[in-house]
């Protein structure tokens, strides 16, 4: 059986007779990369994550270049090789055309990217089984050192998306893409399909409530058995493109600190609290509800017997799942539909029975309250502000993820 490796080079492509494209991710092995859409004061508030994502071949001379895969945002960018070493030598292919337009993006943390509009022959594995002609921004002013593939929710985009292209293109056969979560550095996109080994009973659908990116609705948070919002709702961006889990609404995050009886650490600059308090976290999608456990967001403080959480404060004032997360789902992003679906995820499966979508997606049903789209945010949340301590040396780091007791 082929390594890991060697199925991220060949991009583990369905034969020809599949309109759909499955695509392994993993970590970018060997070179340096920011985490994009990711500000953290210090280093050791939360571990930096890498976004998975994969080879594509770019242009006539199929250059390699690692892409990732982003659900937050639906521009799609890569690096000129000028400024990067993981990118694409534009002047080298003879099939690259300039659109004589420029390229930009502005994100959420103040990061932005610069160039120019090109279109190109793009493989989506080094055997050229499926090659498309994309537009996106060769960059060459750039924040960070990613390549992103935007796969936001944007039908009235100005610009051609990658969705788009690849059904344009006859690529894949509907506008659907699924979701898996292996690990936190490996996991697979399906364009165009869903493997129905990856996650067990029913996709319940939900509706995208915005017009421009992957927002749902998200009916109530709770830690424990106890809800934190107050009969408040909330959009909440399912962000592949985001390495921090959980992004909480000022209040609600406030809420949720003082359940754990946390203190702001000064020289972490985060919070920190006895492990035992932690409990898991369940977000109510009005129909299915999911339970994150405390592996998935708890670290502990190496040295001590304190731990800190992997979530932040959303300037949105809205909720934001981000991939670390994302191995408690199984999501379907349905662009035609205009749904995103979650199931129950199968960990570490390793079996494959990949289903090509051409009408509705099997085995779903919509969200006992499908209909009920409408935003409550009139009601208050009472909280206290954490104390202040200064307990760590400057030397102070974060471990592993907790996985023993919990409240």
């Amino acid at each position: 059986m082929l390594s890991y490796k060697c199925l991220l080079g060949i991009a583990s492509l369905l034969p020809q007779a599949f309109a759909l494209l499955r695509v392994p991710v993993g970590p970018n092995d060997g070179l340096e990369r920011l985490v994009k859409k990711d500000a953290f004061e210090t280093d050791t508030s939360v571990q930096t994550y890498i976004i998975p994502g994969t080879d594509f071949y770019f242009g006539s001379e199929h250059q390699k270049v690692f892409v990732s895969f982003d659900t937050g945002s639906y521009t799609s960018y890569v690096q000129d090789s000028s400024i990067s070493k993981n990118g694409f030598n534009g002047n080298d292919s003879t099939s690259l055309i300039s659109l004589h337009k420029d390229y930009s993006v502005d994100y959420a943390d103040g990061t932005s990217f610069k160039g120019t509009w090109v279109a190109d022959n793009v493989s989506f594995d080094n055997e050229n089984t499926h090659t498309a002609n994309l537009t996106f921004g060769l960059v060459d002013d750039a924040a960070d050192s990613t390549n992103i593939f935007g796969l936001g929710y944007y039908p009235d985009s100005p610009d051609p998306t990658f969705i788009d292209t690849l059904f344009k293109q006859e690529i894949i056969s509907k506008r659907v893409f699924s979701v898996y979560q292996d690990s936190l550095t490996k996991g697979e996109f399906t364009f165009g399909g869903i493997d129905t080994s990856k996650f067990s009973g029913d996709l319940t659908a939900i509706p995208v409530i915005d017009a421009q990116s992957w927002n749902v609705k998200l009916f109530d948070f709770y830690h424990g058995c106890e809800t934190l919002t107050n009969g408040n709702s909330y959009p909440i961006l399912i962000d592949t493109g985001s390495s921090t889990g959980l992004y909480l609404p000022e209040d609600v995050y406030n809420k949720l600190i003082n359940k754990l009886e946390a203190k702001y650490e000064s020289t972490l600059k985060g919070y920190i609290f006895d492990c035992l308090k932690a409990q898991s976290l369940t977000l109510d999608f009005g129909g299915i509800q999911i339970e994150i456990p405390t592996s998935s967001f708890v670290q502990g403080v190496s040295g001590t017997d304190y731990c800190t959480v992997n979530w932040r404060v959303s300037s949105q004032g809205s909720f934001q799942l981000g991939w670390t997360f994302f191995n408690n789902f199984y999501f379907v992003f349905d662009a035609e539909n205009k749904e995103i679906l979650i199931g129950e995820p199968i960990k570490n499966s390793s079996d494959e029975s990949v289903v090509e979508i051409t009408g509705d997606v099997p085995s779903s049903v919509q969200a006992a309250s499908y209909s009920q789209t409408d935003i409550v945010s009139t009601n208050s949340i009472d909280y206290t502000s954490a104390s202040t301590v200064s307990i760590f040396a400057s030397s102070s780091s974060l471990g592993d993820y907790y996985n023993g007791p919990t409240g």
